[in-house]
């Protein structure tokens, strides 16, 4: 199996458990494993550990709420919270820039 068929994989994992967790808001999040958490942990986890804090958020389709946490370091974190309070790593990285602010142009 090459490294991106094993990329694929984990991914798909991945993305699976986050697909389990959405589509049943009421499981536990110590069952989903480090992936989850109560929100209010999961921030004083990241600032702690990568000095990372929010800066921007908006609200989903679903009703959850998704953040986007940097530091000044460039790590950042996206991660998204349902409306029981658990919040779900949805990426991570490095290298974070912050792009200068534009006028946003609507089409009409």
């Amino acid at each position: 199996m090459s490294l991106f068929q094993k990329t694929l994989l984990v991914f798909g994992v991945l993305l699976g458990l986050l697909v389990a967790h959405l589509a049943a808001p009421t499981v536990q999040a110590q069952a989903m494993g480090p992936l989850c958490d109560d929100r209010k942990d999961m921030l004083t986890a990241l600032d702690g550990k990568f000095d990372e804090k929010p800066v921007s958020l908006g609200l989903a389709g679903n009703g959850t709420v998704v953040e986007v946490l940097i530091s000044e370091n460039g790590s950042w974190t996206i991660i998204m919270t349902s409306t029981n309070g658990v919040s779900c790593l949805m990426a991570t990285g490095e290298h974070w820039r912050e792009l200068p602010k534009q006028k946003a142009e609507l089409a009409l």
